[in-house]
């Protein structure tokens, strides 16, 4: 062969690089394609890393030191609770005191002097009683006179000093009789702290209650979406196999379609369960007081038939709480009724009197009881308008039979939601019980029927069938858990 020809034949022999080169973007893009696809499918069937087990109670510590709406009811009832004692300084007794120096220059036309003093200091101890009886006990010492005084032979009479004991007391027998209008005071100041307490407590309780159903709603968003992601790859088991199939002719198009479409169900399915994850999960954190949307602790559920029921108190924080704005109500009208009553009060003091040069001689004297002071009376003060005064007192009256009504309707509606409560917890466990029976069932039909269409004794709708049916009651069996669980949370509330 000459060396003509064999260059010929070599050039017929080698490859034409111009087409590799212009399709070589396509490629790109193809591959680019397929990459995207493999990785949409590998994460719609991959289940996210678990992390550190958090419990219900670790949770709830958390709730309770990051949740602001339970540290602030917390903190506001153990407020309350101290201000409670605030309604007994009514009746304890207190501490008065004055002291004051007047040196007065002015002059009299009738008298010549230099200036006039008066020097005292007083202090006492005064109380009121519940029964309507105010007492005060106190003493007195005081320095005066005229200095400079002109016209008594060249001098001065002395400044004395006077001392004083004296007792007063007083005794409404109208208006605050008996001292009804002191208790009410009383009652109205111990009744509106009771009353936010016992609100700010439920307060605390209702939102650990709905941190719990996050805590719950999260995990069954999570199983939720892992029977979703099982049951993608199961749909894409049947795809890849009814693919095969159709390739070697051995199934109709229509089996291929219908597995197809189940694919792309479940792929709607796996995205719709991310989103419901990442909405719980928000809320999970949202209630520990975290601005995030992941949750990388695995949950860990109660067991929902082996929880105990909780204990209840006989009143719920909130009907206590309305309990004790009905005595806020009742308090109030009784203060209106007072009020507007006609004051009559019978009075009197007794005090000993001294009347000496020397301070301290003023002081010992004092008490001899030689100079005595009696004093006894009586005060009226009474309103003119009389119809309004009685409508006033007319409308306190109804206002607190309104408050009593609404309190005794309080514990009508609690007990009827505890009974309720109750009710649906029995029924939603019972239900439990049926829907795992049934899901396990379920369970294992799908799996024989997915094996009998491997092996060609079946058909994809069957199979389809069977697996839908499967993935409704694995829903309905974690709807349950969930409910169970809510409710337990519910009844959290009605607890001490």
């Amino acid at each position: 062969m000459s060396n003509s020809e064999s260059k010929a034949m070599t050039s017929k022999c080698e490859i034409d690089p111009q087409p590799f080169a212009r399709a070589y973007p396509f490629i790109i893009f193809v591959l680019a394609i397929l990459s995207a696809v493999y990785g949409t499918l590998a994460s719609a069937g991959e289940k996210a890393p678990a992390g550190a087990p958090l419990s219900l109670d670790q949770y709830l510590k958390q709730v309770e030191t990051g949740n602001v709406d339970v540290t602030a009811a917390n903190q506001a009832s153990q407020g309350a609770g101290l201000r409670v004692t605030e309604a007994s300084l009514l009746f304890s007794p207190t501490l008065d005191a004055t002291a004051q120096w007047i040196h007065d220059k002015r002059q009299s036309p009738f008298l010549a002097y230099n200036q006039f003093v008066n020097n005292s200091v007083e202090a006492g101890v005064s109380e009121m009683t519940p029964w309507g009886l105010r007492g005060r006990l106190s003493y007195s010492l005081t320095q005066t006179g005229y200095q400079g005084l002109v016209g008594f032979g060249g001098a001065s009479p002395p400044v004395y000093y006077y001392g004083s004991p004296k007792i007063e007391l007083t005794l409404d027998l109208w208006r605050n009789f008996f001292g009804a209008e002191s208790r009410a005071q009383r009652d109205l100041i111990e009744a509106g702290a009771l009353a936010m307490k016992f609100g700010q407590s439920y307060a605390a309780k209702a939102s650990r209650s709905a941190a719990e159903n996050s805590y719950f709603q999260l995990a069954a968003a999570r199983e939720f979406d892992q029977v979703n992601r099982d049951s993608f790859g199961h749909a894409q088991e049947i795809y890849d196999w009814n693919t095969r199939r159709s390739k070697l002719n051995l199934n109709e198009n229509s089996d291929l379609y219908q597995a197809q479409a189940n694919l792309e169900a479940a792929r709607l399915a796996v995205a719709s369960g991310n989103t419901s994850v990442r909405t719980s999960a928000r809320s999970f954190n949202q209630a520990r007081g975290i601005d995030s949307d992941a949750v990388p602790e695995t949950l860990v559920l109660p067991d929902p038939k082996t929880v105990k029921t909780p204990e209840r108190a006989e009143l719920r924080d909130d009907v206590r709480s309305a309990r004790e704005q009905q005595r806020v109500a009742s308090a109030n009208a009784r203060l209106g009724a007072e009020k507007n009553r006609a004051t009559f009060q019978l009075f009197g003091s007794y005090a000993r009197n001294s009347q000496q040069i020397g301070e301290s001689e003023a002081f010992n004297r004092s008490f001899d009881g030689t100079e005595p002071t009696r004093a006894v009376g009586v005060r009226l003060s009474m309103p003119l308008a009389i119809v309004s005064t009685s409508d006033a007192r007319e409308g306190y009256g109804k206002e607190r039979i309104a408050a009593e009504a609404l309190a005794d309707r309080k514990v009508f509606d609690q007990e009827v939601e505890w009974k309720d409560l109750v009710q649906r917890l029995e029924e939603a466990k019972d239900r439990l019980t049926i829907a795992e029976k049934l899901a396990d069932i379920q369970k294992k039909k799908a799996a024989n029927e997915r094996a009998q269409l491997k092996r060609g004794r079946s058909t994809t709708y069957q199979s389809l069938i069977f697996e839908t049916d499967f993935n409704q009651a694995e829903y309905q069996r974690i709807k349950t858990q969930s409910e169970v669980l809510s409710l337990l949370a519910q009844m959290k509330t009605f607890g001490r």
